[in-house]
């Protein structure tokens, strides 16, 4: 059974706990760091999730699209904080605590196993993702490194110091890099300061380069 057949077949008790939202594009949908007690049902839209992994890299690891769902490892697990989650283009939401999640399941083997393979998928496709961006080159990660701040927000606090934890590169090899991206016109790093000068070029360059 899909998500959809799902939401529509929901007892009316727990449809009235609903709490449905919209977001613009661009918005955070959910914070890095935040502790959420929700699930999200994402109804409409486009939205993707950022994290760092253990090098430090931000990446994008998953985008979800409507009728998907996130937010399940921090119903599940008390101690997980949530990553950034943006929305790519208008979204609307809806949100269950966690609470009426668990009543909802207890009555609906269907939810239960949608929530289930939804898990699974997530984490081989997380896996994939961070394996696949282990073979990039330095100037591939940079793209991403870029494209990944500048969606979370925070590119104008972004230093060359955090870039190169997160490329894992040397110095001299980092500039380089940044040189040709910077005669491309990608983006730009002056009185350091990294500013984004072709959002739809290297949007579209990260997007081709990132596994997801």
């Amino acid at each position: 059974m899909n998500l959809e057949s799902i939401l529509q077949n929901a007892p009316q008790p727990i449809k009235k706990t609903w709490i449905t939202g919209t977001y613009e594009e661009g918005s955070h949908i959910l914070f890095s760091g935040e502790k959420n007690d929700h699930l999200y049902f994402l109804t409409k839209g486009q939205a993707s999730v950022y994290m760092q992994n253990q090098e430090g890299v931000m990446m994008n690891v998953n985008t979800y699209y409507a009728s998907s769902i996130f937010g399940e490892y921090e119903v599940f697990n008390p101690q997980e904080t949530s990553q950034s989650v943006i929305a790519n283009t208008d979204c609307q939401i809806i949100r269950l605590h966690k609470k009426h999640l668990h009543q909802w399941m207890q009555a609906d083997f269907d939810l239960t196993m949608y929530i289930l393979e939804n898990f699974a998928k997530d984490v081989v496709h997380s896996h994939q993702t961070t394996s696949q961006l282990a073979f990039l080159t330095i100037k591939e990660r940079l793209i991403v490194s870029i494209y990944s701040h500048d969606q979370v927000g925070d590119l104008d606090t972004l230093t060359k110091e955090i870039v190169q934890q997160e490329v894992y590169a040397p110095i001299r090899s980092l500039n380089r890099s940044l040189a040709a991206c910077q005669e491309e016109g990608l983006f730009s790093y002056r009185k350091k300061t990294f500013s984004v000068v072709d959002p739809v070029r290297l949007r579209k360059i990260a997007e081709a380069i990132s596994p997801t």
